[in-house]
């Protein structure tokens, strides 16, 4: 935490460590307060004014385990930071030596948010997720990651990642381009609904969602990487993704190695399995969780 606080390559950008709501400028509390249509900044004065305890309350109840390690973890903080004028920063707690970044959106957007509708395409998204997933991870936040070192911009997506970065089947599959075709073949198929388009032209595979990849993920952390793999962030294979239909309510959670969509498999137990993903990875283990013993092929 002490180098993600004194980050030398952003020394001159940091302003500010917001601890609690004393810490809060007004200017911060207007821009917030303004909206998503104002060009204004995403909602970080609610978690820092309302405390860790309201933050990860939910996430203590539906992933207990995961829950537990990060209220042992540091204290919730918000680096604040000026670009050109602008509000930017990172909502961060320490846990287990680690860096883990909370997501927030702009206010009336973030589930919890009194204000919330659920329309377009936006927003919603959390119901899709079964068992407690969607209050745990992306109700009083949108997603969280872990920060493999002082600069917020590089992240790993082997946590429930930013609702922003949940991708489609197809962008998946770009990673694992000589299987590409055979697997989206497959994938149409197998899910015919997801391969037509809507009325703006876009392919419906968006929603049959990949919202945890650790493609981009935790092993990055403990090894060191080459200049390639240090910009890309890509791990070595196996590497695992749990995919999620949002089109539906408590939809089933589909695992995916390495691409191989046509091998896909379903969770038992979703919110167990998850939780107990989750806190392996923050306790820093290196050898891959298997989530296939807490699955089953897919029907």
């Amino acid at each position: 935490m002490h180098d993600f606080l004194n980050d030398d390559l952003k020394k001159e950008k940091i302003i500010g460590i917001w601890h609690n709501g004393d810490d809060i400028p007004e200017k911060a509390r207007i821009a917030v307060a303004a909206g998503i249509g104002n060009n204004t900044v995403y909602d970080v004065v609610t978690p820092i004014e309302k405390g860790k305890e309201w933050l990860f309350e939910l996430t203590c109840k539906y992933q207990p385990r995961t829950g537990a390690m990060i209220m042992e973890g540091g204290p919730l903080l918000f680096r604040e930071e000026n670009y050109f004028g602008k509000l930017k920063g990172a909502l961060v707690v320490e846990v287990n030596g680690k860096v883990v970044r909370i997501y927030r959106d702009f206010l009336g957007y973030n589930p919890s948010d009194d204000d919330y509708e659920t329309y377009g395409e936006t927003t919603g998204y959390e119901m899709s997720l079964p068992d407690g997933l969607g209050q745990a991870y992306y109700t009083r936040f949108t997603g969280m990651s872990l920060l493999p070192g002082p600069v917020a911009s590089i992240n790993s997506h082997a946590l429930p990642k930013d609702k922003s970065n949940w991708n489609s089947t197809r962008y998946y599959m770009d990673d694992y381009e000589d299987i590409k075709d055979k697997q989206l073949n497959w994938f149409y198929e197998r899910f015919p609904q997801y391969s037509l388009y809507n009325e703006h032209g876009d392919r419906l595979d968006y929603k049959f969602s990949c919202w945890l990849d650790t493609n981009l993920g935790y092993r990055d952390l403990f090894r060191d990487l080459t200049p390639q793999e240090e910009y890309f962030r890509v791990s070595k294979p196996p590497a695992d993704a749990l995919f999620v239909r949002q089109d539906i309510n408590n939809s089933p959670i589909y695992h995916v190695v390495d691409g191989k969509l046509d091998e896909m498999r379903v969770l038992n137990n979703p919110a167990e399995a998850v939780d107990l993903y989750c806190e392996h990875v923050l306790l820093g283990r290196e050898e891959r969780f298997d989530f296939i013993e807490h699955g089953r092929p897919l029907d």
